[in-house]
């Protein structure tokens, strides 16, 4: 623990990979695309986070 730093303000960032699901009716007997792709959702991956202490420099 830091207490010289327990009363700064301070950031978060989150960096996060989203992926859009996409998908489309196909017929099971024949294999034909009866219906075109349509987008149903999307996936978000968290890949880091990094916390970071705001610095007030006094002149």
């Amino acid at each position: 623990m830091q207490p010289q730093l327990a009363d700064k303000p301070f950031e978060v960032h989150q960096l996060s990979s989203i992926v859009r699901v996409w998908a489309e009716a196909v017929d099971t007997r024949s294999g034909v695309t009866v219906a075109p792709a349509q987008p149903i959702g999307e996936m978000r991956t968290q890949l880091a986070q990094a916390v970071g202490v705001e610095y007030a420099y006094a002149r």
